[in-house]
Order: C-alpha cells, then structure tokens, then sequence
C-alpha cells in the first residue's frame, strides 16, 4: 500500500543542526532536536544538553530486550541530579566512557543486565566508583533501584510490561521524588513496594489492577495514557520533548533532562502525535532521536497543537452498498491516498457469510465527503467494520457501522443526451440495472422507441439507456417502471417525465481538467461522451506524439465516466509543470454522434517536492529491504555509497550489489545484498542518505537501528571429509553452513559432542573421551577454522577406515544460540578428493570483468586455474582456433566468491558470442579451500551470463566537423549522426549501440526536449544495434537525443535509462 505522507520541513537552522556531530549537535537544551547516530549517540546528545559537570550518572542498557531493568531509573537520575547514558550490556561504549571522565563522575550506578566485565570497566575509571543496582528479574531490579530514593513523595504503579506508561511519567517522577513501581505479571502490587503518600495507577485495568485509595491515569492505548498523564499532572509548557512511543528507549534517556525544566514527554508515532492542551505556539518543541524516529513533520503538529488535524469526522450509510464518508475539512492530508482503494479495508456480512471481508469498487470524493462503493452489497440491519490505513489521515482509523436501510429509492432526473439515448438518474445505487429493458416507455409524438440498451453508470446510480432508431425534436414522453429495486429489496415509485428533445451538432468540447499528476490526468468535457469505436493508442497524448497513453491489451488506457476522460500515462510520464494534452479528432463523440475535433489542453501538473521517506526496514541477516513511499530514480536507488551499515562492533560492512524495483503500490523498494554472510546477533546501524525519487527530491538523511535474530537452526554436514596423514593419523574437517558457537554449552569445540563408530569392531570412541584418557593410544586436538565454520580434529593413535567408518555429531549451536536437531545421523566419512568444489555462476559486469560465485567457502586461488573462451561451435570444450581470454588478474570479494579481470574485452553480446569458463586440468589446480580440497579441474563449462550494460559505440580517429565516416584525429566519439532531407523536411538520425537492442518504438526517444517529434523507426536495431528513426524537422549537430529507455537482447534484458546523448557530426542536406 502506498504509504506516502505529507512532510513538512523544519526550519533551515534544524537542518543543519540535524547534519552536525551528535556532540556539537546537542550543545544546549535549547536546540530542536537531540541525536545521535544511534540510540547511545542521542543519550550522548542528551546528557551535553543538560550537563557541564555530574558527580553521578546512571548507565542503563542500551538493549531493546532490557529497557525494561531501566523503568526504575528516572527517579533515581533526578534525585541525584544525574544524566542516564546507555551502553550494550557486553561491551562499554568508548564515548561512553569518556563522557563518564568528561563529566567528572564519582558515582556511577550501574542497571540491570549491564555485565560484570562492563561494571568493572568502570569501575577502574579513576576516581569512579561504580554500583550495580539489579536483582533476580525486573521486579527485583525496580526494587533495587528504588532502595536508593530518599523520602520518595509517592508512588506510580506501571504495568509489568508497560514501558511507554513508565516512560509517561519518568520525568514527573524524577522532578517531583516519586518512585516507579511494577506490578506483577498478573497486574497486582505488594503493599509493601508503594511509598509516599500519594499512589499513581499508570494504564488501564488490564496491566494495573485496581487499588483502593490510589488514581489512575489511562487511555485506550500508550499514547491515549501518555495524554492522559500531561491532563493528569502538572507540567511547565515552556517546553516539551517529543520522543518516539515505539523504540522509548530516547525518552528513558531524555527523562532526567524535562525534569530540570518540569517538562513533559510527548510520545509519538511516526504518523502521528496526541494534540495537548497546554503546548502553545510559544512552546519549545524538541525532538528527541533522529528523523527516523520523530520526523519533521510530527514536530510541526505539535507546534500547530493539531487544531486544524484533518480527519474523518462521521461514517453513516445510507444504502447497503455505498459508504459516507465526512471529513473535517477539504486540506486533505494527501489526496492521493485519499482516493486509493487499497487503503480502505472493510468487513461485512453477507448471504451466508459474517464477516466477509469485501473490496471498495469505487472512491468518489467531493469536497469534505467521500462515497466508498463497495463490490457487494451487506445485509440489511448488520453489522460491519471499517478500517483506513493510517496514509489518510496520518493515523490509523477504525469504525463500527450499522446498516440499516428503510428509505424508497426515488427517480430523480431524466435528461435527453444524445439522439438516440436517455439518461435516467436514480437517488441511489439500483440492483441489476443492466436488466430493466421493460421499465422504459419512450413516446414522442405518437411514435414510441423500443429500448436496445440499459448501461449502468456512476456506481449504478444512472441508468443509460438506448433505443432503436433517433428522436426527432419534440417532447418526449419518458415512462420508468417501478420495478427498480435497491440493495435492501425496495422499489422506486414509477415516475412519468416530459422532456424537451434539441438536436445537438456541436462537437464535444474540453472545459477543464482535474487530478493532474504525473501519470495521469482526466478532461472534463461539456457533456457526455463515449468512444467511436475507431480511437487508436496514438490518437492520446501529451507534448509529442511519442508521449502516448499506456497500452492496455493493445487499446488505448483511456476511461470514460460520463463527462470525465481519465488519460493513463504510467509510461510515458507527463512532465512536472505545465504540459499540454492532445486527443486526435474522431476518438471520441457524444451521444449525437458529433466527433470531436483535435483537442488540445494546456494542464499544470503539480511540481512534486516532497523527499521520499523511509517507509519500513527489513532486516533478515542477509538482506536489508528497504521500502520508501514512492518510486525513485534507479541510477541513486541502485548506488551503493548512499547507504552504509555498521556491525555492533562499529565496523562498516560492505554492500555487495543494492537492486531496485517499484512494487505495486508505487512504492520504491531496494535491497541491499551484504557481504558479509556471517553476521553476529546484535544491532546494526544503517544510515542512508542521497536517494531521491523520479523528480530528484532527496531523501532526509536517515539513520536507524536493525536489530537481527537469526532464528534459523544450523545445519549438519552430509559428509565428513578425511585427510590421511599417516596410517594411524587422520584429520577429519566438520564442516557447517555458518559460524558456530564455541563456548557454552553447545560449543562445537566440546569434543564430547563427537563419537566415531568402528565398522570393524562395532566399537563407539567418544572423543572427548579419548582426549581426557591417557593410556588408551589415542591422542585427539581440535582446531577451529574458516571463521568458525568448520571443526578441525586431529587423531592420531587410532586407524580410521575412511568410507566405512562414520562420525556422529551431538547438538550444537550457531554463533545466535540456535540450535541443530538433537543429534545428528551417522555421518560418512569420505577422502579429500572426494569433496567437490564447483563453479556456481559466472556473471559478465563489464567487458573484461567476471564476477565468479562458487559453492562454497575458499583459501587460496590461481588466477591461472580458470579458462575464459568463445565457444565457437558450442561443444563446452576448448578447441584450437577458439578464442580465448586471458585472466590477467583475480580479485577476492568474499570466501565463496572471486572478479576474474580479462587482459582483452569480451566481444559484444557475451551470450550470443556464447562465452563460457572452464577449468584448467585437475593436476594443475591450485585453489584450494581452507583444508586443501581442490576446485574441480576439467570443469564443466560454466555459460556466462551476459549482465554488461548497453552502450553506444565510440569510434576512433574521426573529424566531427565534417559528415560521419570522414576520417580525422578525434577519438572515443559517439556513433550519433543524422542527415536532413530538404524535400520531405524531415530529418534521419542513427544511434549505434554496441549490441542488438529490442523494443524500440517512438516512444524510445525525446529529440531537443521534443521539440522535433519522432515519426518512424526504419531500423529498430535488433540485428546488430544501429538504430535508424526519422524526425520532424530539421536537426542540427549537437542536438541533444534522450533514451527513455532501452533494452538489449540478453537474456536478462539488461537496460539502461535516461541516456543523454547528442547529434556528434555534422549534418548534411539530402
């Protein structure tokens, strides 16, 4: 679903300050927003905005899992007057720790789960001295937390897992010395843990039960509660900090902050925020986190206090088919999305059916009413939902509706339209109108008509209806039956119309236009009109001939309703501005039969810009999806150096490829393929800044944090591998499909987890055993190798019959703790050169590079081992005469995969040249993985696959003053020329590209912006790429030519967009 919002910027000063360091960016409390790269640098932020100098601060873990050992913390920061900054619970964040010696802290308490090893890191700092406040669970934490406060006034109760209503109040509590208590998992309190005089219930009944003498404070949901906390408590609205009510852990931190100014934190979405009576324009809004977390344009609604909020005020029916909407106002919060369908979802009851969930046909919208038409009628007297996604109205709505029909259709209007039809309007939508034939009597002057057609129109409201033969002018005398029905089984009342019949010889005329966007627009005529059965897809479109509407099956994309015509141009975009429309005569005519004559209509279409916005971002340990709200520009979706993405131990991680496609909800989606394919638990930073949409808006740099989980179980290997030292010494190398783990319980270093079965004697040797035991012969030592992958065990003293002899394996665990079936089967054993190493892919990116994957992780390679050749006669083998490619050089992209770079270029067209690799023979292979098995020789021939961009020839020692083909000093020059004819005055342009290209038409390319429209392709270039198209006019050199888009002949049609050229020669009359 398209998910685009409405941004509005800040001013320019919180711009740069969002651009700035996190340690310059948050130098006083009076900036707009606190950041950081990540939620460490925004504590970091936090604590430079509110404090020189702190004898104490509280450090509380950073870990999304234990914010919860934190909920305590608040007041314990405000007693002591002391920032809280967070750190991962392993490892002590370096700025941290200088932050903690630049503060000149004493005293430092640690929360929670933060280690031991982290708790004595600080506590070495000189002249700290550091305390650990946990206990046994969170409750005890709380406990311990609170056994610091001195005289506490009071206590608020929070539910067990109610972070955002702990976060609520942290800042009250902190300014004002109360405690934060949790309840326990079944949403009772001891007695015992309350203090202070005054007990504050946080949240509904569901996570705090009732407690006699105590007040609540709660809403429907955390930000309902957190609205009710600020009308609940007393709070200074000089300022307010805005944090997220999603992640929380920036509003932890900010806390001991708004509680020196007695400020409340406002949580939010990223959509949408609660409006609060006592921020006024005077207030101080600050954002707390980066754009990602609290855009720009949630702080410009707190500012505007949502007075002016559009939304939905009221959803009545008044039929059983049609939904009605009423809307606050007509400031649409994006119309786009207004009129999509998809984001509308509704649930109704029907024949035999509760609950169905039915899809909107139709959005009409009219000022401040929308009418949703749904594509099957309910019963009458049920009930259904409606929800509306939050790209309405900026948050997502919900509304219970009852149907409840007892009003009579009623037959509102008859209209003469054309001259042989009527056009018949109803106060509703009319079951099966298409089937009243028998409801109409036509009379004019004695002579009656008999009907031909009825025609549902406007969501069955109208009824079109043709007779045979024509009206002549008179007064026509219109019967209509009763047996029209609604959707609830009621009839309309017949009804007898006179209406005056003035023949019409006046061609349908455009008298304005609506909804004018990019991809489409609609006309609106001066009557009805319909096709003439003879339009073209040529006969519609804008600037040039060449812009045409999109091809729908082979007709033109053009929909008519009445008097409005809607142009689809997907893909043949109109241009941002002012633009004009065309429609050919004799494509449409209104219901005289009068055609139209060559309408040409000057629409301005509005300038797009508003940046992309990040809408979600997936992260599954080998791919980060990343979907924005709308369609971007390929060339910066596509480039690596707009995103970079930081392991937990801080070290950037490179981007192998990042893929784009639009997804069919006009989103941009790109996925970023990482290298790295042994990643640890733990969050990654990614960070994107440069992408911008089709109009060239830029994305607001944007930082988050991706937590990831791996929760896919390790896998055994198939077969272990045995290299034969001796004739009692053997290694055996257990191979696995990732890292794994090597301390814990599950350790595969444990080599108890290891027994091997003697075929002979039928014997179980647990290796663990072996190793612990000294009189048995056997000596065992094992080894870790290719980054944790595979286990390396060595034995010597005991005679293994490789390929009868087995190997089983107990559980053990990857790096993430997930865990391998229970025990493995019993493995065979096998030689070294029985372990295959095969050739995956080869893929061609450039003319002299090959990207080479393999099936698996390697050591060492030989640039030589590998054999590049045109398979002449396509035999896979390497014939004498066959061209071959030397390998110059061989770069190491990851373990499993390898850039060969070519001494010479590829030829044009890789796979029709049938390039392919192979290998050298297996006695003269040198690559190797980590244990020495070797890459197959005598290789089966790899076919490789042709992914080299299309590209305009460059001819060499050429004179461009002079025509093309004239012989000069000039190098590297396009092969772009043209001739003018005199006669027809029409010019012939060439373009040629390096290989066949295919799908070539008149809409392929823009001559001078359009000025000169394209006529014809005489050579479409599918043989050898030159492509030869003829133009309106004449063309002179240095006339630019743009590409739209072009494909060549591979089977991955590789395509390259928005190519830039221009005419290079001179141009000859003919």
């Amino acid at each position: 679903m398209n998910k685009s919002k409405k941004i509005a910027i800040l001013a320019i000063i919180a711009m740069v300050l969002t651009l700035m360091p996190a340690a310059l960016f948050a130098a006083t409390a009076d900036s707009n927003r606190l950041s950081g790269a990540n939620r460490i640098g925004t504590a970091l932020a936090i604590a430079d905005a509110g404090w020189d100098t702190a004898d104490t601060v509280v450090l509380a873990p950073a870990d999304q899992d234990n914010l919860v050992d934190a909920l305590a913390a608040a007041p314990l920061a405000g007693q002591e007057e002391a920032p809280i900054l967070l750190t991962y619970k392993g490892a002590l964040n370096a700025d941290v720790k200088d932050k903690i010696e630049d503060l000149g802290a004493t005293t430092v308490y640690v929360i929670g789960a933060i280690s031991d090893a982290v708790l004595a890191e600080v506590d070495a700092i000189d002249g700290v001295t550091a305390e650990k406040l946990s206990g046994a669970n969170r409750l005890a934490t709380a406990d311990a937390i609170n056994a610091k406060l001195t005289s506490p006034a009071g206590s608020f109760v929070v539910g067990y897992d109610a972070i955002p209503d702990a976060l609520s109040v942290a800042s009250y509590a902190a300014a004002n010395g109360y405690a934060i208590v949790l309840t326990k998992y079944d949403g009772t309190v001891d007695a015992s843990k309350l203090v202070g005089d005054e007990t504050y219930l946080v949240g509904g009944t569901g996570v705090v039960k009732n407690y006699a003498g105590a007040t609540r404070l709660s809403g429907v949901n955390r930000y309902a509660t957190n609205k009710a906390v600020a009308e609940g408590l007393t709070f200074e609205y000089s300022k307010v900090y805005v944090a997220n009510g999603t992640s929380l852990v920036d509003a932890l931190a900010v806390a001991p902050l708004a509680a020196k100014a007695d400020a409340f934190v406002l949580l939010a979405s990223t959509t949408a925020v609660e409006a609060i009576d006592g921020v006024t324009a005077a207030t101080d809004v600050i954002a707390v986190g980066g754009t990602s977390v609290v855009p720009n344009s949630i702080i410009d609604k707190v500012t505007a206090g949502n007075d002016e909020d559009f939304d939905v005020k009221s959803v009545e029916t008044s039929n059983l088919i049609q939904i009605v909407l009423e809307l606050s106002n007509d400031d649409y919060y994006d119309e786009d999305e207004l009129k999509d369908a998809d984001n509308y979802v509704f649930e109704g009851d029907v024949e035999g059916t509760n609950n169905k969930e039915i899809g909107i046909a139709d959005v009409d919208v009219d000022g401040a009413k929308v009418t949703l038409t749904l594509e099957e009628a309910v019963l009458n007297q049920s009930d259904a939902t409606l929800e509306i996604d939050d790209a309405v109205t900026g948050e997502e709505l919900e509304f219970d509706i009852d149907f409840f029909d007892t009003t009579l259709p009623v037959i509102k209007d008859v209209q003469v339209i054309g001259k042989d039809t009527v056009k018949v309007t109803f106060s509703e939508p009319i079951a099966n109108l298409a089937d009243s034939d028998d409801e109409f009597d036509f009379d004019l002057d004695g002579k009656s008509y008999s009907v031909d057609t009825v025609t549902a129109a406007k969501n069955d409201t109208q009824a079109k209806v043709s007779v045979y033969g024509s009206f002549s002018e008179g007064t026509l005398t219109v019967e209509v039956g009763n047996g029209f029905e609604d959707y609830a089984g009621f009839n309309a009342a017949a009804k007898t119309f006179e209406v005056d019949v003035v023949e019409d010889s006046a061609a349908p005329e455009v008298v304005g236009y609506e909804d004018a966007s990019r991809d489409e627009v609609t006309l609106i005529f001066d009557e009805d009109v319909r096709f003439t059965g003879s339009e073209e897809i040529a006969d519609f479109y804008h600037t040039n001939s060449g812009n045409t509407v999109d091809n729908d099956g082979g007709e033109p994309d053009v929909s008519i309703s009445g008097k409005k015509v809607t142009l689809n141009f997907s893909s043949n975009e109109l241009p941002e501005g002012s633009a004009y429309v065309y429609i050919k005569s004799g494509a449409l005519e209104d219901f005289w039969g009068n055609d139209n004559s060559t309408i040409k209509v000057k629409v301005e279409v509005d300038l797009d810009d508003t940046k992309p916005v990040v809408e979600e971002v997936e992260f599954d340990g080998e791919d980060i999806v990343i979907t924005f709200s709308e369609e971007l520009d390929g060339d910066s979706a596509k480039d690596t150096d707009n995103y970079t993405v930081v392991n937990p131990e801080g070290k950037e991680l490179s981007i192998r490829t990042a893929s784009y496609e639009a997804n069919a909800d006009d989103e941009g989606v790109v996925t970023l393929d990482i290298r790295d394919t042994n990643l640890k638990k733990g969050n990654y930073e990614l960070t994107i800044e440069g992408v911008e949409d089709l109009a060239g808006n830029t994305v607001v740099k944007y930082d988050t944090e991706l937590e990831l989980e791996d929760s896919a179980a390790p896998v055994y290997p198939s077969k272990i591998f045995v290299d034969e030292k001796e004739t009692d010494e053997f290694i055996l190398y257990v191979e696995f499909n990732e890292a794994m783990a090597i301390d814990g319980q599950y350790s595969v270093k444990d080599l108890h987890k290891y027994e091997i079965t003697d075929d002979s004697t039928g014997d179980v040797i647990n290796l663990g055993d072996a190793a612990e035991k000294s009189n048995d012969g056997i000596d065992v030592v094992l080894a870790m190798i290719d980054g944790n992958k595979t286990v390396k065990i060595t034995i010597e003293g005991f005679e293994l019959e490789v390929g009868v002899d087995t190997l089983q394996i107990g559980r053990v665990a990857d790096t993430l703790g997930n865990l391998t079936a229970m025990v493995s089967a019993n493995l065979d054993t096998a030689t070294l050169d029985a372990k295959e190493i095969l050739i995956e892919e080869v893929v061609a990116t450039a003319k002299d590079k090959l990207e080479v994957e393999f099936n698996t992780n390697l050591d060492s390679y030989e640039a030589n081992d590998f054999i590049v050749w045109a398979d002449a006669d396509t035999d896979g083998v390497v014939d004498a005469g066959e061209t071959v490619y030397n390998v110059e050089s061989l770069e190491v992209v990851d373990g499993d995969e390898i850039i060969l770079e070519l001494e010479n270029n590829l030829p044009t067209g890789v796979e029709a040249a049938d390039i392919k690799v192979t290998t050298e023979a297996d006695a003269n292979i040198g690559t190797e993985n980590i244990f020495g098995a070797k890459l197959k020789g005598d290789h089966i021939a790899k076919v490789v696959v042709d992914e080299v961009d299309v590209e305009v020839v460059k001819d060499n020692n050429v004179k461009t003053t002079d025509v093309y083909g004239t012989a000069g000093t000039e190098d590297k020059v396009a092969a772009v020329y043209a001739t003018y004819n005199g006669t027809t005055t029409n010019s012939t342009i060439t373009i040629k590209f390096s290989e066949a290209v295919q799908y070539v038409n008149e809409a392929t390319f823009i001559v001078n912006g359009g000025d000169n429209t394209v006529l014809s392709i005489v050579d479409n270039g599918d043989d050898d790429g030159t492509v030869i198209f003829t133009v309106e006019g004449e063309v002179l050199r240095g006339d630019d030519i743009s590409v739209v888009i072009l494909q060549d002949a591979a089977a991955k049609a590789n395509s390259v967009k928005d190519l830039a050229l221009q005419i290079e020669y001179h141009v000859p009359t003919v």
